[in-house]
């Protein structure tokens, strides 16, 4: 292994200590020079702190060691003699070899090495610690001894004393990267100015600060009954708690670790501590039962409903049975040692309770009852779990996302006048509806029934003509494709001439359930991998050929006064003029809607189609939605700018061009998933009031209606 036998080791120790038989004289030309022992060690050997991994990471290192006489300093006059290999005569000048070590890990929030003083080494010698930059640059954090002993290293040795651990301050286990430099410091002082930068520096790390403990407390009574004049105990003990009272003018709990007060209630009372630390709060409670003397059997109670463990909502009942040896008055119950509502005093004990006061989780219920003589007996606790929060699933407005079902095509070139043609790549088994559609906009050349398909080796679907081709499959893949004898027609679009000469598009139907107004959604994943794999240039005509992704954000409430206007959301995938997009807001000549364009860097940073390389678009967009809608009624595109009225809709990708003699792009793992957000039930009124009356009529004779008119759950 790295590390040195147990042997070497005690020779190592006894050369360091300078105890191997000899010394140097230094400017002399004679004498023996001890630090060939040192050599010989430190050439061969290294030593490694094994830490808590087992990993070897801090190695002495000779080479620095025994290069002393080139690095060191001169000392007239020295009284020193404890040098290695320094034993100065009459006349003769000292040398000050800086201090060596090494920097090795940081584990456990502190930072581990070993460092000493050639010159001196039975002595400890100091550390200096910087942050972030070297001495005069960092932060100076502390110093550190290096004088600890690793026995895992020098087993049974009591000079090598040289390890060192700094604890790095808590402010910085801020959970962002820093460097740090540790410095050794000459055994003479910081002041002779021969401190050395430790090998392996600088150390980078990253520190988390552990999230604070969350605090907890018990509290109890002692006697639980009391007849009334006495008094009872309450003891409580905590953890993780700073500062923490009890109610009913009982106080500060003090100290705040464990302690007593002694309280004295006129009535049954039901104490609750409240405790803070930097992890949160908690509460605790603990009961006193008052008696007035006689009668002291405690009634008998037990919950009914609802049952342990269920999990429940909205509106709950709250039921329990009791009973005496001579009369129950009343049953009042609690949730998390608080009451709700007033005491039932009439069998069946039970009450109802809107549990959308309390947040979803698990909550305890207890029913308390009590006799005339004011015994009181607290059910055992009952656990619930409550769930007023609907979390919506995400759904893909794509429905066939291999294209199972076929696709729709327009021919001839006017797209005035057309005929829809059906294609089923796959067969359309199943004989369900199209869910997709291939775009042509009347370029030459087009798809239609007449189009030959071509099944190949992979299993794919090729459809092509002179001047277009798709592939479908296998599984999400799709290809599009265009060659430049598409170019030689002029595209009528809503009755303009167009100046695009080619144009294909592939499109996923739209669906009524998947229209879910912006300010409605959580998020919206959209994914994409694409890649262009041919741009052949020199094709006849001055413009160029894109490829991009398109949605549509659209005014869909009738009730709004922009109902119907949208905005063309674009993800440009590729410009034969541009390597990478920029920025664009336009308004299209057709219709006269707003074209938002962001740029490229926004969906898949520095990336370029022109390298030819798969691109990954993976990302929750939503956030750019509202800017859009901004943007749009800012510049006069829109005339609402609610996010209650515009749904996004998938329009999918195409290409348009006029310049380039052939292009291809594939697809895959195309998609946009829009998860709404999470939906709260509202718990109905309890009483018999004219708003309860209304409720119990809307939620019987028009429930259905109303709740989908309003978006209520009942």
């Amino acid at each position: 292994s790295f590390g040195a036998s147990a042997e070497t080791v005690a020779n190592v120790s006894t050369a360091l200590r300078g105890q191997a038989g000899g010394s140097a004289t230094v400017g002399s030309a004679g004498g023996s020079d001890s630090s060939l022992d040192d050599a010989i060690f430190l050439d061969t050997v290294f030593l490694n702190d094994l830490l808590e991994e087992g990993e070897a990471d801090i190695p002495i290192d000779g080479s620095v060691l025994l290069n002393r006489q080139s690095a060191a300093t001169v000392i007239t006059d020295s009284s020193n003699t404890s040098q290695v290999g320094a034993v100065v005569g009459p006349n003769q000048v000292a040398v000050n070899t800086p201090p060596v070590g090494y920097a090795g890990n940081i584990w456990g929030g502190a930072a581990h090495g070993w460092a000493y003083d050639p010159d001196e080494p039975d002595n400890a010698i100091s550390v200096h610690v910087y942050l972030d930059g070297k001495e005069g640059v960092g932060k100076f954090l502390g110093a550190a001894i290096a004088n600890k002993n690793r026995k895992d290293i020098t087993e049974g040795e009591t000079s090598y004393n040289h390890w060192y651990s700094f604890k790095i301050p808590e402010e910085y286990w801020d959970g962002t990267p820093h460097t740090l430099y540790v410095y050794g410091i000459d055994a003479k002082g910081a002041n002779i100015h021969n401190n050395t930068l430790l090998k392996n520096n600088p150390k980078t790390f990253t520190l988390v600060a552990p999230p604070p403990s969350t605090p907890s407390c018990s509290l109890s009574t002692s006697p639980t009954t009391i007849t009334l004049g006495n008094s009872s105990t309450l003891s409580w003990t905590t953890t993780n708690a700073t500062t923490g009272t009890i109610d009913h003018s009982v106080g500060t709990m003090t100290p705040i670790a464990a302690g007593s007060k002694s309280v004295s209630p006129t009535q049954t009372t039901t104490y609750t501590a409240t405790v803070t630390g930097t992890g949160g709060s908690a509460t605790c409670d603990a009961n006193v039962d008052v008696t007035t003397g006689g009668d002291t059997t405690k009634p008998t109670v037990s919950l009914t409903a609802p049952a342990a463990s269920s999990t429940v909502s909205s509106t709950v009942t709250i039921s329990a049975n009791a009973s005496d040896n001579v009369g129950v008055v009343g049953v009042k119950f609690k949730v998390d040692g608080q009451n709700v509502g007033a005491e039932d005093t009439a069998v069946p004990y039970s009450i109802s309770w809107d549990s959308t006061t309390v947040a979803d989780g698990a909550h305890d219920i207890r029913a308390v009852a009590r006799d005339a003589a004011g015994n009181t007996r607290w059910s055992a606790v009952r656990s619930v779990t409550v769930s007023n929060t609907t979390v919506s699933m995400p759904r893909s407005v794509i429905h066939d996302p291999t294209y199972q079902s076929g696709f729709s095509v327009r021919s001839p070139e006017s797209v005035l006048s057309f005929t829809t043609s059906n294609l089923y790549p796959f067969g359309n088994n199943n004989n369900s509806k199209l869910e997709w559609s291939v775009g042509q906009w009347g370029s030459q050349y087009p798809f239609s029934s007449t189009t030959p398909k071509t099944v190949l080796a992979n299993g794919a679907v090729e459809y092509k003509t002179p001047g277009k081709r798709v592939v479908l499959g296998p599984g999400d893949y799709v290809l599009l494709g265009l060659n430049s004898i598409d170019w030689g027609s002029h595209i009528q679009r809503l009755g303009t001439v167009s100046p695009v000469k080619g144009f294909l598009s592939l499109a996923p139907k739209t669906h009524e359930e998947d229209d879910i107004p912006i300010s409605q959604l959580a998020s919206v994943h959209y994914t994409m991998s694409f890649r262009l794999t041919k741009a052949e240039q020199g094709g006849p005509g001055n413009g160029g050929a894109h490829a991009q992704a398109n949605l549509r954000l659209v005014n869909s409430n009738p009730n709004s006064p922009g109902y119907g206007e949208w905005v063309y959301f674009i993800i440009k995938l590729y410009d034969n003029r541009y390597r990478t997009i920029s920025y664009q807001l336009k308004k299209d000549g057709g219709t006269g809607a707003l074209l938002y364009r962001l740029p490229s860097s926004d969906f898949y940073g520095s990336q370029s189609a022109w390298d030819m390389q798969w691109i990954t678009i993976d990302k929750d967009i939503l956030p750019m939605f509202a800017k859009a809608i901004q943007v749009g009624y800012s510049k006069g595109y829109l005339t609402s700018s609610s996010l209650d009225d515009y749904v996004p809709r998938f329009t999918g990708v195409h290409w348009e061009m006029t310049a380039l003699k052939s292009v291809e792009m594939e697809f895959k793992d195309y998609d946009m998933i829009l998860t709404p957000k999470a939906t709260v039930t509202v718990a109905p009124p309890s009483d018999t009031s004219f708003i309860g009356g209304v409720w119990q009529y809307l939620t019987g004779t028009i429930g259905a209606a109303a709740a989908a008119l309003f978006n209520f759950s009942f």
